[in-house]
């Protein structure tokens, strides 16, 4: 049957005809013919014929293609909102998505799941990741298809929030100062000369 085809590459006489891909009959040498071919929609097999004895493929391989992956990220963005992380995207197509997993590091290595978003075929999507901390942080989407296939995003780097400053006066001092801290949740230990706390 014809299967609509959203890309065809083909290449020293290579056709496609619904599901069959065929190299070109008129290939010689080390010359050899190829088909890339992305289908629109999902079908049973795909049939591969020999059509010169120079092509290097197995006539009549037939591969299963239970499984179609359409998702396509169109914008994925990480901002940061103070201690909080704005996270936007929108997908071209939502064929077949169950729900997207908002993962987050902050390493960049280790990701860990911090939301699961269901898919609604809205195509345009928000979380928000509350106080997610002053420091770098990572993110990425893990897309869920029905089938049980996974895709990734890219990874978003949000920076660190910029560094608070300690104030100290009279400095130097004779006998008083004063110590101005950005917060209050911090331990201060102060020395002497001598090294004494």
């Amino acid at each position: 049957m014809e299967v609509p085809t959203d890309f065809k590459d083909p290449v020293n006489g290579a056709t496609v005809s619904g599901n069959t891909i065929s190299g070109g009959s008129t290939t010689r040498g080390a010359s050899q013919s190829s088909m890339r071919v992305f289908f629109h929609s999902p079908v049973d097999s795909i049939v591969v014929r020999q059509a010169s004895w120079s092509d290097w493929i197995i006539a009549e391989q037939q591969m299963q293609c239970n499984t179609v992956l359409p998702a396509l990220i169109n914008r994925w963005s990480a901002t940061r909102n103070g201690n909080d992380v704005d996270l936007h995207w929108s997908m071209l197509t939502e064929t077949n998505i169950r729900n997207f997993i908002v993962q987050h590091a902050t390493d960049g290595l280790h990701f860990k799941d911090i939301e699961v978003v269901p898919a609604t075929a809205a195509k345009n999507y928000f979380y928000m990741h509350e106080n997610a901390g002053e420091g770098k942080q990572y993110y990425r989407l893990m897309i869920n298809f029905n089938s049980g296939e996974k895709q990734w995003s890219a990874v978003k780097l949000v920076p660190a929030l910029p560094a608070k400053s300690i104030r100290i006066y009279l400095n130097p001092a004779t006998q008083n100062t004063t110590l101005h801290l950005p917060s209050s949740d911090k331990e201060i230990r102060i020395w002497d000369g001598r090294g004494q706390c």
